[in-house]
């Protein structure tokens, strides 16, 4: 199914909603901070546990601005941030296509929707349940699972689940804006427009990588929860 939109329009919608994402983001970043009121400001900015970089007013002092809190938002988002944000990013446009290509098959059928939601809801259970143990077991300095694997096994072992992780993320990155290109591209566009899927991806690829180079690690959380909502 395609809708009457023209290519001017599609690409209106498009970087609208990018634009708004990537004003989340810096609003996550806490840039907005000196004009937005407190308990609005609040909703963008994570803040950790400790209470000395917040003032008099409740406003962020920057926080998530220091190098370690840019890379791991250490201590700072609640369960809720957190689920939001493993559901924003495991259920992306893919699962448009995956699950219903298992149903499609006649040898497999529900039988394979049902292990494709298991295998994709799985790891998250998973990370519930072991992630406090080796977050107490890392040193305060460590803020992702290679970390864990240098200090558990060695150096070997920290390289080899960086460059699995790496292939992972890369087919997974691939997959993603594959899907989420061609979804966009019939369902909003007439067949007769020249609409090429490819500035899709190359548009979100940009901005996204924009706007968490400018909030790191946190800008991803809050946007995640937006659109976990969404």
């Amino acid at each position: 199914m395609a809708y009457n939109v023209s290519e001017g329009g599609a690409y209106a919608v498009l970087f609208t909603v990018l634009a708004l994402f990537a004003v989340i983001a810096a609003a996550s970043a806490d840039y907005f901070g000196f004009c937005l009121p407190s308990f609005i400001n609040n909703l963008f900015v994570l803040r950790q546990d400790d209470k000395d970089d917040v003032d008099e007013d409740g406003r962020h002092r920057n926080t998530n601005r220091k190098a370690d809190f840019f890379l791991s938002a250490r201590d700072s988002a609640p369960a809720s941030a957190i689920a939001l944000s493993y559901f924003a990013s495991g259920m992306g446009a893919w699962v448009l296509y995956g699950p219903a290509e298992m149903g499609a098959n006649p040898t497999i059928g529900w039988l394979g929707v049902i292990g494709y939601a298991f295998a994709s809801s799985s790891p998250a259970f998973v990370v519930f349940a072991i992630g406090p143990t080796i977050k107490e077991r890392c040193l305060s300095g460590s803020f992702n699972v290679t970390d864990f694997g240098r200090q558990r096994y060695g150096r070997t072992m920290q390289f080899t689940i960086a460059v699995f992780s790496i292939f992972y993320m890369f087919i997974y990155i691939v997959a993603e804006y594959t899907s989420i290109s061609n979804v966009y591209a019939s369902m909003i566009t007439d067949p007769s427009y020249d609409f090429e899927p490819k500035s899709v991806s190359i548009a979100i690829g940009i901005i996204t990588i924009a706007y968490t180079s400018v909030g790191g690690l946190p800008a991803s959380i809050i946007t995640d929860k937006f659109q976990g909502v969404m």
